[in-house]
């Protein structure tokens, strides 16, 4: 209960500064998250916003920046936390997105097909983490290019040895990594 009171406090803790000198906008917002779902019980945690313009009031052409956080927590012990950015600059020339995450993730296992039952049901637990940073110029009106990466690592996988996880084929049972740089038009 007393964490619950203090995600309902935070959440009316919203701040903003508006200077006279740059007539910048910068404001955060606190939410509590509470929901329940048959993957994780009833979870809660808190989502955190900063919203902010790279440039001066006069400059209509380039949208409002902005830093979003989310952390989750579950009554199954899982736990998420993933943070979003979209940041403008002026006149939205250049533009940098940002998607990163982290997971800690014990789940249930029937095994594959239609063939399963509640009674095969095994706990298996993994690591994600999640880091994909994009980046555009605006080359010519309505026209950008950019480059981008992507990486992934799933790790610290631990299920019963000899279960139905351990003996049924499947890929990405391991740990493993991807990674990818690539351009966009």
């Amino acid at each position: 209960m007393k964490l619950l009171t203090i995600i309902l406090f935070l959440s009316a803790f919203n701040l903003s500064s508006n200077t006279d000198s740059t007539k910048k906008l910068r404001k955060f917002l606190f939410l509590p998250i509470v929901f329940k779902s048959p993957e994780t019980g009833l979870s809660g945690g808190i989502s955190a916003g900063y919203n902010f313009k790279t440039t001066n009031k006069e400059d209509t052409l380039t949208r409002s920046s902005i830093i979003q956080g989310v952390t989750l927590f579950t009554k199954r012990g899982q736990n998420v936390q993933a943070l979003d950015v979209a940041i403008y600059f002026p006149l939205e020339k250049n533009i940098l997105y940002l998607q990163s995450s982290h997971a800690y993730y014990p789940d249930k296992f029937w095994g594959l097909g239609p063939k399963t039952a509640d009674k095969w049901q095994e706990r298996y637990i993994f690591e994600q983490f999640y880091f994909f940073p994009h980046y555009k110029y605006q080359f010519k009106k309505h026209f950008f290019i950019g480059v981008l990466y992507e990486f992934q690592k799933v790790f610290n996988i631990s299920y019963k040895k000899y279960g139905i996880f351990d003996t049924t084929f499947f890929p990405g049972k391991s740990e493993y990594k991807t990674s990818g740089a690539g351009g966009q038009l």
